[in-house]
């Protein structure tokens, strides 16, 4: 507060919902609550085994250990994000640099590929085998390729290839409307709310 709230005029915090003593802390210290920033939910993987993949016909999906084309998943990643469809040496370096995680393995980085090969949907799985545990994150889906079932397609996969692996439980966290209706479909899951505090002079 000392530091940065004359610089910015604002400070935010992303707290969730059994943060109690956080809260508080914010609370005490004139953060008000402004809005519901976020739903993380957590899926049974074992209650997700037998649910089937739809794929509509002309679409298949891939991973990354058996094609690894990062461009082509580079510029969905920048088409969704920013509008762009250019992909520079720096962007490439950028994503590479997530892969470096500890928790990366390519063959659960997944994406819907079209049948004229390019990335329409995608996302990616990081999980921890010592936990059984997994975060399913950058799930995406091409603007010109909304509304087919793709997303949800490739995160259904995506729950498949880590219970194979041994993962009980997958957590996936949406920030917009259309993310939680999406993660809410997927099936049953436990839910926890992430919230922003504010605190302006």
């Amino acid at each position: 507060i000392q530091n940065w709230l004359a610089r910015y005029g604002a400070l935010k915090a992303e707290v969730h919902e059994f943060q109690v003593a956080a809260i508080a802390e914010l609370k005490d210290r004139d953060f008000r609550h402004i809005a519901d920033a976020a739903t993380t939910r957590s899926y049974d993987l074992s209650a997700e085994a037998d649910e089937p993949v739809e794929l509509a016909a002309g679409f298949r999906i891939i991973d990354m250990a058996e094609c690894p084309d990062y461009g082509a998943k580079a510029r969905l990643n920048l088409d969704v994000d920013l509008g762009e469809t250019q992909v520079s040496e720096f962007d490439l370096l950028r994503f590479a640099y997530s892969r470096e995680s500890p928790a990366y393995d390519a063959s659960v980085d997944l994406s819907v590929v079209a049948s004229d090969g390019s990335h329409v949907a995608s996302c990616v799985g990081f999980d921890d085998p010592t936990h059984s545990v997994a975060e399913i994150e950058k799930v995406i889906t091409h603007h010109q390729y909304r509304r087919q079932g793709l997303a949800e397609a490739v995160i259904r996969e995506c729950f498949h290839r880590l219970h194979r692996r041994g993962i009980e439980r997958a957590y996936i966290t949406g920030y917009s409307d259309a993310a939680n209706r999406l993660y809410e479909r997927l099936g049953p899951c436990h839910h926890k709310q992430w919230y922003h505090y504010e605190l302006r002079p």
